[in-house]
């Protein structure tokens, strides 16, 4: 009968597995459920079982992993692991209706900052995981106000924002409002500029919100990497509609 390990043995395990040469053991473990079944002479077999997530990407460590677990058994807890199964429960898999895809950009950096964000969405598996998505959104606008903001040409008349370096929602409104400011006689390109202002601000509210949050999970992360690749988009095509004259 497969039995559960105790709180104790679990946290036991976890701390004395949280150094340099076991970190991927340490957290391929935290969120895993742990079960062993007795056998004679102090002998157990131990089944271990991770989400789809996790499951994916630690499947190359597995080998390493039984090998560590077998030396920590026998070491703190005085018994021997005769066999280790890993598996997850297909049926908690959660599968993205579709997948986040970059949006192409003459700008290097840029892409490789949406690339890396949405690896890190694809990869995710934990609370620390999911608030770099956050860090690593933040700093992509962060990044593509720079790039499109021009001070000279771009400060608003009787501007009242500050649009320093550090406030990229700032500079990001800035831009897109005079990119469309020729456009002031039509009310669906009003509608429409709106709309990339308002996505704008959520994105970076939103990255601010997941980077900061100690409960980050994969709905937040993964809106919060959606919502930034979205506001690329936008400003892409504003960037690239002729200035007004």
């Amino acid at each position: 009968m497969w039995q559960e390990v105790s709180p104790t043995i679990k946290s036991a395990l976890l701390f004395m597995l949280d150094k340099p040469e076991t970190k991927d053991c340490h957290e391929f473990l935290v969120d895993a459920v742990i079960q062993f079944k007795p056998r004679a002479n102090d002998l157990i077999d131990l089944n271990i079982i991770v989400s789809p997530a996790t499951f994916k990407r630690y499947e190359g460590n597995f080998y390493d992993f039984k090998g560590i677990l077998q030396s920590a058994f026998r070491r703190d807890h005085h018994v021997v692991a005769q066999s280790i199964d890993i598996s997850t429960d297909w049926n908690k898999l959660e599968i993205l209706s579709s997948r986040i895809l970059p949006t192409p950009t003459e700008w290097e950096d840029i892409n490789e900052r949406q690339n890396r964000l949405i690896k890190q969405a694809e990869d995710a598996t934990d609370a620390d995981s999911y608030r770099n998505i956050g860090n690593t959104a933040r700093h992509l606008l962060q990044r593509l106000a720079e790039i499109v903001f021009d001070p000279e040409k771009h400060t608003p008349r009787d501007n009242d924002r500050p649009l320093g370096p550090a406030y990229s929602k700032n500079r990001l409104w800035a831009f897109i409002l005079h990119k469309l400011s020729g456009s002031s006689g039509n009310t669906a390109v009003k509608d429409y500029a709106l709309s990339i202002l308002e996505s704008s601000d959520k994105a970076i509210a939103l990255s601010n919100t997941t980077t900061h949050e100690l409960n980050a999970d994969a709905f937040l992360g993964q809106s919060c990497a959606i919502s930034t690749i979205t506001t690329v988009h936008l400003v892409k095509l504003a960037y690239d509609r002729p200035d007004p004259k």
